[in-house]
């Protein structure tokens, strides 16, 4: 035993998934369904609301609630450019999450045509080498139906 106290640190809710919002101060977590895809939200940064991201994104990101670090701020407001930047950042933030067949599904959704661009830059975009990630393009062309993604990573 260390002799430390532990202590139990609430858990601060943020706004309701549907409402668009600001950081102006501190970050938001927001937390999805599988944790392997939940995604931050950064001081100036700006979480679209469920009904700004696409089909592919909402899908990828299955939100589930909202939460603030301590002395978090938010402007409930956020211009329709804020809202589009922030639908940018979570699609960014998901490319690199999950399993790489997930990825590269999800890359192709986001509408680039993966077998068309340059090896280095599809695995700089998944976030992993271009070896890895074209390795996995060809075991999925060849066990087509297999699962895209087991949200594991690799």
């Amino acid at each position: 035993m260390t002799g430390r106290k532990s202590r139990h640190i609430l858990q601060l809710p943020g706004p309701a998934l549907e409402q668009p919002f600001r950081i102006t101060h501190g970050l938001a977590a927001v937390h999805a369904v599988e944790p392997i895809h939940s995604v931050c939200v950064l001081t100036g940064g700006t979480w679209p609301g469920l009904a700004a991201l696409d089909a592919a994104t909402a899908e990828r990101l299955e939100a589930c609630v909202i939460t603030l670090t301590p002395g978090a701020a938010v402007d409930l407001r956020p211009s329709p450019a804020q809202i589009d930047e922030g639908v940018r950042s979570i699609q960014a933030q998901l490319l690199g999450r999950g399993g790489l067949g997930g990825r590269l599904a999800y890359l192709e959704q986001l509408g680039v045509p993966v077998a068309g661009v340059n090896q280095t830059t599809v695995g700089a975009l998944i976030g992993t080498r271009r070896e890895t990630a074209f390795r996995t393009l060809r075991e999925q062309q060849r066990a087509p139906g297999a699962p895209q993604d087991p949200g594991t990573p690799p």
